[in-house]
């Protein structure tokens, strides 16, 4: 007969579970293991299950089709549940489902979910705008997202909401968790987090010998423990977090509980949770539900209390104890239990894990690296990054205006919308750019991957929505940093950022808490021969013609958080120089960098003039040619080729800028731009337009079925290592494994990536530097390439497809090279001048204020994180975010009373990282000692290497304004 497992439950369906629910061989090992599993049930064992519904802010829908087809009848029927059943539980994550909700409902259901919140039936876990993604998003725009979350819930629910949030839930990121989370999640007063595994087999084994599926997480390597340690929760398999076998949804038809089906599924559920016990040492959370689940609670709700019911009326058969719990119920019951959990210090489980991808799935089955997505869908990264910059821009500015007196009123309504948009295009499915987009196909798998009708209706054209939303809010970015321009210069005139023809007073604003030189790029008014650029002392500046004539480059000296202003005239003094074309090569050269180039027009070396580095580096461009990857993952089966060219070179020299210009054409459309501008910055470090070397390619097009990627080779001795940042913050080694394909070595770069010398005594470094992410890699010694673009026309079986992403597309990097200690110092400060270039308004008459310093520059470690008036406060509270974003370097000292010369404050006070009620967080078994939580602050600020510290600051009115 059938070999039956824990009472009634085929040994079968117990390995499928213990499987996560993939297809296993049913092995004589495997079989004994889960004999053992289901027949070893101790004392009773209390389960919780925690009811949720993982609702993606857009992925094969839009956000309003989601809404309208799901989310509304998710929240309106859990409500109408919780409010008949005070047993009832569930949590919720995404805040934007409830912003959109919330207006539509009378003041009873509003008031009845406010008492919900307050009797802990209804519980907000992570509570960010969107589950973010973690390795393609910024730790900045990370912290904003939930920032927005978290204060739609304090301005909705008041006081109720003080702490209302004290765990995070991050379920689904496919492709990976950043190291950097826990230490965010913890500084925003978390008291632990859930995650999904996301590793190979054979870590997952470790993890199970260990019991460390509960874990403390010391996230950083720089942050202290006392400080960023969290209790981890790690939810076993994707079947895992949907408890599969046991959804009532109206598309999956479970089977309804009675009589004859009670018992069966009674074993079931016990069998499960003695599995898990096997991973656990305390009492077993089992989450229930999956996407879009609940669009019927009631009948969701009415099963699963029947369910419950039987097995605590049969203790002595199932010797299990269930209920409804949210996790500040579980975790609570679980502090309780005095366990100690092994910690695990600078870990993080990111992009280059294989995914078995089940055949139920896929139609197939495969190993596969989510490596794709840190690349894919590149003009959507670079439109949320360029967004979210604006929008920083914008804040900044704005605070500083009404702060000082200069702005009457706050605009922050308008920001919102900014807010709104950044918060949604965060979202696990945006940023790795695995959406529906117009004309994807978004049905797959079967033995035929027959794969429907492609997308035609704008209910699934997710991609084209998130443009629109971020079009909107960079909009009304512009806007609000216009009239925060104007108020603080005192312009006469309205401002524009495009040059409208007539406009020859140009205003430059820094929104970087460090004075800086930076070379920018200005549009000529009409009829302007012979154009000089004048300061607003009316000296000429240092500029130079572009070549085709309607701009003109600017070298310009920048005030910390400020403007200056230049007037362009026509036949003035010291007009801007015309510069040279060479048809062919040149070296390029400046007072730091030199860059030796061959006869065929490719680098071949760099030196650092003042520390006396030199390497051989060469910049080449390569594709892969790929048939079956697909937006999620690369699936390379040979390693790339070389692009044949340039096919023509030229270089161009000026008095601000050099510029060597590579020309591909034939199948391939590329333009490859190296620039070095004539001065050091700051930093002692190569300056040019945006970076110390800048390497600028404009693609129009690729040949389909080719990914594009541009490789530096060099003599650096690497030893098959390379360093990419997490989350855009600190940087994980990355070991070169020859055993894996193309694919399995890729990772994410969110702002920086480097090679360097091992084991020299004066190690070189080049750093790479990117204003978006993408792929990177190391694949030899003294390599590393970053792939630009894909353009496919197959599918990886996971998501939307095709992957048809082409140009007109231009991407920004730069590259810095020298000794590895001033190398290392340099890179963030760098990144961040790359990532916030200067904004450029133009206006017809010259402002009273011609120049503004707005803070006292702060030291190049520091960094002005955020700086903005809280949404919907009155008087106006204002944020400030402090950050040492120098790994390994001083203590800082900041002082609060200078660092605004402008604004006096009359009152300061620290606050948790997302402006949350700090409170002390809970010490579990394992952690050390925590430190306190933040509270009223001194005027100086201590800055260690990596921490961030957020204050609420009110300004003195009497003040003498700007």
């Amino acid at each position: 007969g059938q070999l039956q497992g824990y009472p009634g439950v085929p040994i079968p369906a117990i390995v499928s579970e213990i499987a996560g629910g993939m297809s296993v061989r049913l092995t004589v090992p495997v079989l004994v293991s889960a004999l053992l599993v289901a027949l070893c049930a101790a004392d009773v064992l209390e389960v919780f299950i925690v009811p949720h519904s993982h609702c993606d802010v857009g992925w094969l829908q839009t956000v309003d089709s989601y809404y309208n087809n799901s989310v509304h009848a998710i929240l309106d029927t859990v409500v109408a549940v919780l409010r008949q059943d005070p047993a009832a539980r569930f949590i919720w994550s995404e805040i934007k489902w409830l912003q959109m909700w919330w207006p539509n409902q009378t003041a009873d259901t509003q008031n009845v979910v406010q008492q919900l919140v307050q009797r802990g039936q209804l519980e907000f876990v992570g509570a960010g705008w969107s589950q973010s993604d973690e390795v393609t998003t910024t730790w900045r725009d990370v912290v904003d997202q939930v920032t927005t979350g978290h204060e739609w819930l304090r301005r909705t629910f008041g006081a109720a909401c003080g702490r209302c949030v004290r765990y995070g839930w991050q379920i689904d990121m496919f492709a990976g968790y950043s190291g950097v989370t826990p230490s965010l999640w913890a500084l925003m007063g978390y008291d632990g987090m859930v995650i999904r595994w996301e590793g190979p087999d054979s870590l997952r084994s470790q993890y199970i010998a260990e019991k460390a599926f509960e874990f403390i997480w010391e996230g950083s390597d720089n942050l202290p423990a006392n400080r960023t340690a969290i209790l981890t929760h790690m939810i076993y398999s994707y079947a895992a977090y949907t408890l599969q076998g046991f959804d009532w949804s109206p598309t999956v038809h479970g089977i309804p509980m009675g009589p004859d089906t009670v018992a069966d599924a009674a074993a079931k559920v016990a069998a499960i949770a003695r599995n898990r016990t096997q991973i656990f040492q305390g009492p077993v959370m089992l989450p229930w539900g999956g996407d879009f689940r609940f669009v019927e609670a009631a009948w969701m709700f009415g099963n699963m209390t029947y369910l419950f019911d039987y097995i605590n009326a049969h203790p002595d058969t199932y010797q299990l104890h269930i209920r409804y719990a949210t996790l500040a119920e579980y975790f609570d019951y679980l502090a309780a239990q005095n366990l100690t959990f092994p910690a695990k210090s600078f870990v993080d489980f990111e992009y280059g894990w294989p995914h078995v991808i089940a055949q139920s799935m896929t139609g197939n089955v495969t190993i596969q690296y989510q490596t794709g997505a840190p690349t894919s869908r590149s003009a959507h990264k670079m439109h949320i990054r360029d967004v979210s910059q604006r929008h920083r821009a914008a804040e900044a500015a704005h605070a500083l205006a009404l702060a000082s007196g200069a702005l009457n009123a706050s605009m922050d309504a308008l920001l919102m919308t900014a807010w709104d948009a950044l918060g949604v295009t965060q979202h696990h499915d945006s940023v790795p750019g695995t959406m529906s987009a117009a004309g994807s196909f978004t049905k797959w798998g079967g033995a035929d991957l027959s794969p429907g009708p492609p997308c035609n209706d704008p209910s699934c054209m997710v991609l084209e929505d998130y443009g629109r939303m971020l079009d909107d809010g960079g909009d009304a970015s512009d806007r609000v940093l216009l009239a925060s321009l104007r108020a603080l210069a005192r312009a006469p005139a309205p401002l524009a950022l495009h040059q409208p023809g007539n406009m020859s007073v140009v205003l430059v604003y820094n929104s970087l808490a460090h004075a800086r030189i930076a070379v920018v790029e200005v549009a000529l008014p009409a009829n302007t021969p012979r154009p000089s650029v004048l300061d607003y002392t009316g000296q000429p500046q240092r500029a130079q013609m572009a070549v085709d004539g309607k701009s003109v480059f600017v070298e310009v000296n920048l005030p910390a958080l400020g403007h200056t202003t230049l007037t362009i005239v026509a036949d003035g003094p010291a007009p801007a120089a015309v510069p040279t074309v060479v048809p062919g090569p040149r070296d390029l050269q400046n007072d730091v960098i030199t860059l030796a180039v061959d006869a065929a027009g490719q680098p071949q070396s760099i030196t650092n003039r003042r520390d006396g580095s030199s390497a051989r580096a060469a910049l080449r461009l390569y594709e892969y040619f790929n048939s079956t990857g697909g937006a999620y993952c690369l699936i390379e089966t040979n390693y790339a080729r070389p692009v044949p060219g340039p096919d023509s070179v030229h270089t161009v020299i000026g008095p601000v800028l050099q510029e060597l210009v590579q020309i591909f054409a034939g199948d391939h459309s590329v333009t490859v731009r190296i620039r070095l501008a004539r001065t050091a910055d700051t930093l002692d470090v190569g300056a040019c337009v945006r970076g110390s070397r800048q390497v600028v390619h404009d693609i129009e097009h690729i040949p389909l079925g080719t990914e594009l990627v541009a490789r530096w080779e060099t003599d650096l001795d690497t030893n098959g290592t390379l360093h990419t940042d997490d989350s855009g913050l600190e940087m994980h080694e990355r070991v070169l494994d020859p055993t894996l394909p193309v694919s399995g070595n890729y990772h994410a770069m969110v702002q920086s990536a480097y090679i360097r010398d091992r084991g020299n005594f004066e190690p070189r470094q080049l750093s790479l530097l990117t204003s978006h992410t993408m792929g990177v890699a190391s694949l030899g010694p003294g390599q590393l390439e970053y792939m630009m673009l894909r353009f496919l026309n197959s599918t990886d079986d996971q998501g939307p497809w095709p992957l048809n992403d082409q140009g007109p597309i231009r991407i920004v990097t730069a590259v810095l090279f020298g000794l590895a200690d001033t190398t290392a110092a340099a890179r963030m400060p760098r990144a961040l001048q790359l990532e916030n270039p200067p904004s450029v308004a133009y206006t017809t008459r010259l402002p009273s204020r011609p120049m503004l310093q707005g803070c006292t520059p702060l030291a190049p470690e520091i960094y002005l994180m955020s700086w903005f008036v809280r949404t919907g406060s009155s008087p106006p509270e204002y944020i400030l975010r402090l950050q040492n974003v120098v790994e390994h370097s001083a203590v800082r000292i900041v002082d609060l009373t200078t660092l605004l010369p402008g604004v006096a404050f009359s009152s300061w006070s620290e606050t948790t990282l997302a402006l949350d009620a700090p409170a002390p967080r809970r010490r579990w078994g394992g952690m050390p000692t925590l430190a306190p939580p933040p509270g009223p602050a001194g005027s100086t600020v201590a800055l260690s290497p990596l921490d961030m510290r957020t204050f609420v600051l009110m300004a003195n009115p009497a003040y003498p304004q700007l």
